[in-house]
């Protein structure tokens, strides 16, 4: 009986103390959500992230994931380089997030993404600490379709230079 109630108690404790860590929050903020640029253009966005007063420890920043940003190449190397692994109770950290490089050809438009942080209580947690909204106008743009007058100005290339041809060859009979 002592070994069962032994065991039911160590059971309990571990329990309870091996409860998993629980991500505090985070004010997440993009500085300015909305840039503007052209085709072949790199775009910066940056942040500030903030844990606030009332947090109950440290908050681990384990990641940052981007979506819904085709065809746009994206890279967050800058989030990995400027911001700290963890931020503590009321403690501030801000800095470029990520990048955006615009295709070269790219069609005229605004296009739209999610910005995501990950972390939480510990250096494993991928919790969604919070999730920003952005976007991208591009100006005059290049369209990967040609004018219309691009294959029309070849054709009367090749039709002068075809008639000046069959010009000499008749000087020539």
């Amino acid at each position: 009986m002592k070994t069962c109630l032994f065991a039911l108690s160590t059971l309990a404790l571990s329990i309870a103390f091996a409860m998993p860590a629980c991500a505090d929050t985070v004010t997440f903020a993009l500085d300015n959500a909305n840039l503007t640029g052209a085709a072949g253009d790199t775009l910066t966005f940056s942040a500030t992230v903030t844990t606030p007063a009332g947090n109950g420890g440290d908050v681990y920043l384990n990641g940052l994931t981007l979506t819904d940003v085709s065809p746009l190449t994206t890279d967050i190397t800058d989030f990995l380089l400027d911001f700290p692994f963890t931020l503590s109770v009321s403690d501030s950290a801000g800095g470029d997030l990520f990048t955006v490089v615009l295709p070269s050809v790219l069609a005229p438009g605004t296009y739209y993404g999610t910005a995501t942080l990950l972390g939480g209580g510990d250096f494993s947690a991928q919790d969604d600490l919070g999730s920003q909204l952005f976007s991208i106008t591009v100006l005059g743009g290049t369209s990967p379709v040609p004018e219309p007058g691009g294959p029309a100005l070849v054709l009367t290339g090749v039709s002068g230079v075809l008639a000046m041809l069959k010009g000499r060859r008749r000087m020539r009979a």
